[in-house]
């Protein structure tokens, strides 16, 4: 069916404002507002939390989630209505299908669906039977997931995709090197300390958990070596973790400036999301 050139450009209109393209004083409106009201839904998430403040203020905090699920449900189909206008969606079923398991678009639904099964079940079972479930307050509190739609606000989270796509390789490689010092340093402790102390270091298992604290220089104090050959070995692991933890410091490091380095090459600018001016780097 032929569209007609007002729904159109209402269309266009909406996939502006919803991904940023409009820099005029609505479209920044708009985008400060959820900006704005996700903020406040982490916030409102985490205090929740405290029973103290969550039976002082329930009422108020399920008229904010009752809001916020509204505006994010509107903002989800928009997004599903619009989102042919990009090229890579364009067929009215298989492009919005394709749209939907985008990252950003399943952070979307994930920002909505725990909420809509919580009203659910509680609607459903609630008035049939009396009882607590544990697993509506567990998904209540992904509502915390909400923090990554600020992601769509912001040029910085494109730039820490971008990186860890380039640098996925080598951070692997990185994470796959500290898994072989982690079992290896985890066995041989397991032979030094199981002998003086086979209650602490009661199987490899078991010493995995000291070696990640020695290795991550955390070091909590409830399992450490007693012999001599054991705190030679801990001595090894704490400076293998220096090291092994600085090295994907470094392969971001390096892959934040690459990418930096390319964008000025490029002659690219970063731009404000919000009002389109290009960010001094």
């Amino acid at each position: 069916m032929k569209q007609s050139p007002s729904y159109q450009q209402l269309k266009k209109r909406v996939y502006e404002i919803l991904e940023h393209e409009a820099h005029d004083f609505f479209g920044r409106s708009i985008a400060i507002f959820l900006v704005v009201l996700v903020c406040v839904n982490v916030i409102v998430a985490i205090i929740g939390t405290e029973e103290s403040i969550n039976a002082q203020y329930q009422g108020y905090f399920y008229t904010i989630e009752l809001f916020s699920l509204a505006i994010f449900t509107f903002e989800y189909g928009f997004r599903l209505w619009t989102c042919n206008i990009n090229e890579r969606f364009q067929d009215p079923v298989k492009g919005r299908l394709k749209y939907a398991i985008t990252f950003y678009a399943f952070i979307d639904l994930l920002a909505i669906l725990p909420t809509y099964i919580s009203i659910i079940s509680v609607t459903v079972f609630a008035a049939a039977i009396s009882f607590n479930l544990l697993f509506l307050r567990a998904f209540r509190l992904f509502r915390v997931f909400r923090v990554f739609k600020l992601g769509r606000y912001h040029d910085s989270f494109h730039t820490i995709k971008t990186v860890l796509s380039k640098k996925k390789g080598e951070l692997f490689v990185a994470v796959f090197l500290g898994m072989i010092v982690l079992v290896v340093m985890s066995s041989v402790m397991f032979s030094a300390e199981h002998g003086a102390q086979p209650d602490k270091f009661s199987s490899i298992p078991t010493t995995m958990w000291w070696a990640a604290m020695t290795l991550t220089t955390i070091g909590y104090g409830d399992m450490y070596p007693v012999t001599g050959l054991g705190k030679l070995l801990a001595a090894a692991v704490a400076f293998l973790g220096i090291g092994l933890f600085a090295l994907p410091a470094g392969i971001l490091g390096s892959g934040f400036y690459e990418e930096f380095q390319h964008r000025r090459q490029k002659g690219e600018a970063i731009t404000c999301p919000h009002c389109g001016k290009e960010i001094t780097k």
